[in-house]
């Protein structure tokens, strides 16, 4: 069915002044192209921009440099990150000695520490290289400009990963051809089924070990557990001290490194002067060189002769050779250095006191002293010297007599009780003499446990006397007896002293007792004291004294 002309009208109408088709636009362009166009622009900037912040040139901060044996695939311009941030790039690549030297723009504001490393690193499998720097700990030690990396770490390029993958596969080929060739077989067949056999048997043998010891092997891991919780507790007891050790060992190669370039300056000066005092020396030291040759020439010719007097003794010649050589005089001489050795070795034994005390009698109003050397060859046996300064008051008696004869002619006269002649003898004369002679000692005593024996000259006369010790020897009582005819006191009854010692310290004594207790008219207590010490130069001088009298 046609439209009608009016129909057509209004169409044309409509096409020629009505609203655009959505799908085209002014221009004819459509608009999914429009957006297209758009997406693409957009992709391009963001792609240049990308670009742009990744490959932008560092113009400013401060150049590193470091060294590496090859830097395959990487290039100039290439970036420099740490910790995955670029902070630099690589400014330019140089050959140095064999080595490849790159220099880093390194971006103002970015610290390196001294001991930092740099390593070549690729981003993906194929990607570009760039250059990773791994920081180090001492930030107290920055790097400056001009300065470089110490460290550096290249990574094997893929052509050498290849040929390593090469080398491994030919290697595995090798491998399976000498398995293929040891179990391909039937005799490798059965020995592969018997490493089976036995693998099983190991395998159940292993299995019945370890459920036997399961207890035992239970208690290793508890004591195992003990051990390590000690080992975790002794750690944290001392964990102040380790750290304070690593402090020090930390200061200790900081001085060492902060000090190392003077120390070496200093050894470079000093060898420096050594050679300029060797250089103003030289014709010196050679003086001394010649006189030091000329020297040991004249000590070569001193030791020939006394080699050839040494020889002349060995054979015999001469006074010396045949003492030398002679069997009689060796033994001699042994003997007298063995009678030398004993000797030395009683006189080591023995041990010398010197003893000074005084004496105050109270009851006679006089004093007296004593000087007494004690020689003890042993713990049981010594000898006793005494030098003795008699008490004032001491007296010699000096008595006059008269012998008379007398005849009775009385009543009686003649018997046994009225004897015709008497003989009497009469003291017509008694003189009292004060005593100023000096009065010597000389005794032998020995001792047994506790108590002591002593006999010999007392107070020049013939004495004896006991000693008992107490508290350690720190008390001693003794009781002399001497001069028993009373020809050295006053009165005839023996002389009778008790003492008792006390040692307040090692050198210092008192004593206290009672002296002449038979003689009533001198009997009296006393007290005293004095000072005691051993002395080796006595015992010196008493061992010389003998072998002088000898001579």
């Amino acid at each position: 069915m046609r439209p009608s002309p009016t129909q057509a009208g209004a169409r044309r109408a409509r096409g020629a002044g009505g609203p655009l088709s959505p799908s085209l636009g002014r221009n004819g362009v459509n608009l999914e192209t429009k957006v297209g166009f758009f997406v693409i622009l957009v992709g391009a900037v963001l792609f240049a921009l990308s670009t742009q912040l990744e490959r932008g040139e560092v113009k400013e901060g401060y150049t590193l440099k470091v060294r590496f044996e090859t830097v395959d695939g990487l290039e100039e311009k290439a970036p420099v990150r740490i910790a995955g941030v670029k902070v630099g790039q690589v400014e330019r690549i140089d050959l140095e000695e064999g080595r490849a030297l790159l220099v880093l723009r390194m971006e103002s504001g970015v610290e390196v520490p001294a001991d930092s490393r740099a390593e070549l690193r690729t981003e993906g499998m194929l990607g570009e290289k760039y250059l990773a720097i791994i920081p180090g700990k001492d930030w107290a030690h920055r790097l400056v400009n001009d300065e470089a990396i110490g460290q550096s770490v290249s990574q094997q390029s893929l052509d050498e990963l290849l040929i390593s993958l090469g080398k491994l596969a030919t290697d595995f080929g090798k491998i399976t051809g000498a398995l293929s060739d040891a179990f391909g077989s039937e005799e490798g067949k059965v020995n592969l089924q018997a490493i089976l056999a036995n693998m099983r048997d190991l395998t159940a043998n292993m299995k019945e070990i370890v459920a036997r010891n399961d207890q035992r092997v239970d208690s290793i891991v508890t004591h195992l557990d003990s051990l390590t919780s000690r080992l975790d507790h002794l750690t944290a007891a001392n964990a102040a001290g380790v750290t304070e050790t690593v402090d020090n060992l930390r200061s200790v190669t900081g001085y060492t490194r902060d000090n190392l370039p003077k120390w070496g300056e200093d050894f470079d000066r000093t060898v420096n002067e050594l050679q300029a005092v060797i250089a103003e020396n030289r014709s010196g030291v050679k003086t001394t060189i010649d006189t030091a040759q000329s020297a040991a020439q004249s000590a070569d010719t001193t030791f020939a002769a006394l080699g050839r007097v040494a020889q002349k003794m060995d054979e015999g010649h001469g006074t010396i050779g045949r003492l030398v050589n002679d069997e009689a005089t060796v033994d001699k001489l042994n003997t007298a250095l063995d009678k030398i050795d004993n000797f030395l070795a009683k006189r080591d034994r023995y041990q010398t006191y010197v003893t000074f005390e005084g004496e105050s009698l109270m009851d006679r109003g006089d004093s007296r002293g004593i000087f007494t050397v004690s020689l003890a060859p042993s713990a049981t046996k010594s000898y006793l010297f005494e030098v003795v300064s008699p008490a004032t008051g001491d007296e010699t008696i000096r008595r006059t007599t008269e012998v008379r004869r007398i005849t009775n002619t009385g009543s009686g006269a003649g018997s046994d009780f009225y004897p015709t002649d008497v003989t009497q003898t009469v003291v017509t004369d008694e003189h009292r003499e004060k005593s100023g002679n000096v009065q010597f000692s000389a005794q032998i005593a020995q001792r047994r446990n506790h108590a002591g024996l002593r006999i010999g000259l007392k107070e020049n006369s013939f004495g004896t006397g006991g000693d008992y010790y107490l508290a350690h020897d720190r008390i001693h009582l003794s009781l002399d007896a001497y001069d028993f005819a009373g020809d050295n006191s006053v009165g005839s009854s023996p002389h009778l002293k008790a003492k008792a010692r006390w040692d307040l310290f090692t050198h210092l004594f008192l004593t206290a007792g009672y002296d002449n207790p038979l003689n009533d008219e001198v009997a009296s207590a006393f007290l005293g004291g004095g000072v005691t010490f051993e002395d080796e130069d006595l015992k010196d001088l008493l061992a010389i004294v003998p072998a002088g009298l000898v001579k």
